[in-house]
């Protein structure tokens, strides 16, 4: 591992051990926009969550879904 030093020596901001937080879970999985869908390269995807959907845009392409997945 490469040490991050600055004037004062080792920086403040560096962590010196793993963190003990628990993963989050998976709560809902969305099938996204493809490249082909896209028609642009690099993508540049992006998206929101309200209380009742998920707004999902790439490039030219919007998907809005519902929390259960559908759209």
């Amino acid at each position: 591992m490469k040490m991050i030093y600055h004037l004062e020596g080792q920086h403040p901001g560096y962590q010196s051990e793993q963190g003990t937080r628990d993963p989050l879970t998976v709560l809902q999985n969305f099938q996204g926009a493809s490249i082909q869908e896209g028609q642009a390269l690099p993508p540049d995807p992006t998206g929101a969550v309200g209380p009742n959907h998920y707004v999902h845009a790439v490039n030219l392409v919007v998907k809005i879904f519902d929390k259960t997945g559908s759209y």
